[in-house]
């Protein structure tokens, strides 16, 4: 991930437009050469979803999620919680900015954040010019957390007519959303492949899937993709961002789509 996110770097560096495009288009193929750049490929257009490692080794994953543990622990979940944080729909379920959690909160988040782009870029056609993250954000369960109804992170109509060039705009690649993983137990439970099935909102003959997120790692994937956040008896921490390409329309910001059935049966977690 450090030679990718190194490339893209001096690729935004470069003084000459025509240099610029040539060294994004150099790093992105150089990382779908790799054997882990073939199976993110093939997870993100086949299953809609992909694990990215964001820390330079373990021991470096798990210092940096204790930091941010520590840190949800004193903002977010202790009885004088700070001003901004904010209960999700009513359940026991919080969320605050990274930025208003300590200076090096919030550099482990844009540090995921700028790990998750640089994958983006090299992965998803249209986005290897840049790709802006946004909203990076801590969430943390409180005792005795339900898990979420089933969804989508944006409304797929709109995502799909995006997609899709005409007279006077250029199509738009998918906005995508990231789960940052800093405790064990972090997962998605997910409609494989639902994102390839544009408008669709009948998913109850499909099975959910359990999808783990060690720690140190982020789990990337396309903001149309049915899924549903955890649940969990005690507490729990993780991170989440939005990413969308250069230019690109902005995510909607917890508008979420929740006008479909979701699968009856669920496997792996």
């Amino acid at each position: 991930m450090k030679d990718l996110v190194g490339a893209y770097d001096a690729a935004d560096a470069a003084l000459d437009p025509t240099d610029r495009v040539e060294m994004c288009s150099a790093a992105s193929q150089a990382f779908r050469e790799t054997a882990f750049g073939k199976n993110v490929v093939l997870e993100i257009s086949r299953d809609g979803i992909s694990n990215i490692p964001f820390g330079a080794t373990g021991d470096d994953a798990f210092e940096k999620a204790s930091v941010v543990v520590d840190a949800a622990n004193r903002c977010i979940l202790t009885p004088k919680p700070h001003r901004e944080r904010v209960m999700i729909k009513g359940q026991t379920r919080f969320a605050l900015e990274a930025k208003h959690m300590g200076v090096e909160t919030a550099f482990v988040m844009k540090e995921a954040g700028k790990a998750m782009s640089a994958v983006m870029r090299a992965v998803v056609d249209g986005a290897s010019t840049g790709v802006t993250t946004h909203r990076e954000s801590v969430l943390a369960n409180g005792e005795n957390t339900g898990k979420q109804i089933w969804h989508r992170d944006e409304i797929a109509s709109k995502v799909v007519a995006r997609m899709k060039a005409g007279p006077r705009k250029r199509a738009e690649p998918p906005p995508f959303s990231a789960v940052v993983a800093f405790q064990t137990g972090t997962r998605l439970h997910v409609v494989r492949g639902s994102h390839r099935r544009g408008t669709e909102s009948d998913f109850s003959e499909d099975e959910g899937v359990g999808h783990c997120i060690p720690i140190g790692w982020c789990s990337l994937f396309n903001s149309i993709l049915v899924h549903h956040g955890m649940g969990s008896d005690g507490e729990h921490v993780r991170g989440h961002m939005y990413l969308t390409a250069l230019g690109c329309t902005l995510p909607s910001f917890g508008m979420i789509e929740t006008t479909l059935k979701g699968p009856s049966s669920e496997v792996g977690g």
